[in-house]
């Protein structure tokens, strides 16, 4: 099965894209499924709890520094704080918490190849350490 995934565009105020914008394509090219595709708008504004209710297996956010990896778990990174206040949700619980090289997933063109490479990666960590429970 597909993994849910809640993909964090901005922290303040809290935004996502929905299934017009390409994250949410590279999401569905790597079997994952944006629990917010159904919004309107392209970058819709989401509240705290939508996003607890939605309860993603998997929260990714684009790294706002340069040359970092392509892909990293950080369940400690700062932009995460909101969620780690909530340990109930599976995301946290299991610390699927991950970050993304931003100039590879939030711009239009042949980068996007590599951004998709890395949405992939995370994943499939993420189906491999569900499967292994």
């Amino acid at each position: 099965p597909p993994v849910r995934v809640f993909y964090q565009v901005w922290q303040q105020p809290l935004m996502t894209v929905n299934r017009r914008q390409i994250i949410d394509e590279v999401l569905g090219v790597c079997a994952g499924q944006n629990v917010f595709a159904d919004l309107a708008p392209l970058v819709p504004t989401v509240s705290t709890e939508a996003v607890v209710a939605a309860d993603p297996e998997a929260i990714l956010t684009a790294s706002e520094q340069g040359g970092v990896a392509a892909w990293k778990r950080e369940p400690d990174n700062p932009a995460f704080a909101i969620w780690r206040r909530q340990p109930r949700m599976v995301a946290v619980r299991r610390g699927w918490l991950y970050t993304l090289d931003g100039d590879l997933i939030s711009r239009q063109g042949p980068r996007i190849v590599d951004g998709a490479a890395a949405v992939c990666a995370v994943l499939d960590e993420v189906r491999r350490e569900r499967s292994a429970r």
